[in-house]
């Protein structure tokens, strides 16, 4: 493991290296990228220090052309739920509490967003590589 993600990213310099995701299977995972797509990834904000092993896996399959290796989380249902927990309880919150949910929630937003767009790369770059292959 060590010596694949020694050979991906053993050159890269250290403001890159500063903005990689923490966690030798998460490295291991992104090592399967070309180092110009990591680099890529880097830069435009997809790939970064808080990316957490999922992530990493569901971009790596996106990028590669493949499903991803994951079980379907009932979204719908886990919002349902905590936006009932919520609404339950957040007048009895501390103002800290309150914070860090607000903190936490916009977090989770920008996540969302980095997501989608992480999505729609790999829509257009499998859109780009399938019109060459096939000549259009």
């Amino acid at each position: 493991m060590l010596a694949v993600i020694g050979d991906q990213m053993g050159g890269l310099d250290s403001q890159t290296s500063a903005n990689l995701a923490r966690g030798w299977n998460i490295l291991y995972c992104l090592a399967r990228l070309d180092r110009q797509t990591l680099e890529l990834l880097i830069q435009q904000g997809f790939i970064h220090p808080k990316l957490t092993l999922r992530e990493a896996k569901d971009l790596v399959a996106r990028l590669k052309g493949t499903e991803p290796n994951t079980r379907k989380a009932n979204v719908r249902e886990r919002l349902r739920r905590f936006a009932d927990f919520v609404r339950d309880t957040v007048s009895d919150w501390e103002p800290d509490e309150r914070e860090l949910a607000t903190e936490t929630l916009t977090q989770l937003i920008e996540q969302i967003g980095v997501a989608e767009a992480a999505v729609a790369l790999s829509e257009t770059r499998t859109f780009r590589l399938s019109s060459y292959i096939l000549g259009f």
